[in-house]
């Protein structure tokens, strides 16, 4: 095979590589960022009460800087996961900690999905894929405070 030939083979190539290696690498940033996340967990400040909740919501919003949003935070078992959600009207928003994970390092997390944007995609197509970028962030910022 001549060298023209085998470059352009390597040309034609090109997107599906690109594709494999920004997956790869970002499957290992969501890994790396996931296990940051429970060793943050491991260390975080364990949430008991309703009050305690509350007090660190509020805490977090003033370190995340987020202004003009209603969040209300509560324990609950309705999924087998803690989550953020949209509720009704324009800013009002939800966090429910399951209790097997009533710590700090979670609230920032959920917190982090509210600032970043997650919960106000109407579709679910692009709420998947904006989990999918969001998630990574979300956990880098509950183990290191850093926001993305």
């Amino acid at each position: 095979m001549s060298k023209i030939k085998k470059i352009k083979s390597v040309l034609k190539n090109i997107p599906e590589l690109s594709f494999l290696t920004f997956s790869g690498v970002y499957f290992s940033l969501f890994i790396v960022a996931s296990i940051m996340q429970g060793f943050a967990d491991e260390s975080s400040q364990e949430l008991k009460t309703q009050s305690q909740l509350e007090a660190c919501l509020h805490e977090e919003i003033g370190e995340l800087g987020i202004k003009n949003k209603n969040i209300a935070i509560r324990f609950g078992e309705e999924s087998d996961y803690s989550y953020a959600e949209k509720i009704n009207g324009i800013n009002n928003y939800l966090i429910v900690i399951h209790p097997t994970q009533n710590k700090r390092s979670v609230v920032k997390h959920e917190l982090y999905h509210i600032a970043d944007g997650l919960c106000d995609t109407d579709s679910a197509f692009l709420g998947r894929l904006r989990y999918l970028l969001s998630e990574p962030k979300a956990c880098i910022y509950a183990s290191t405070g850093m926001k993305l």
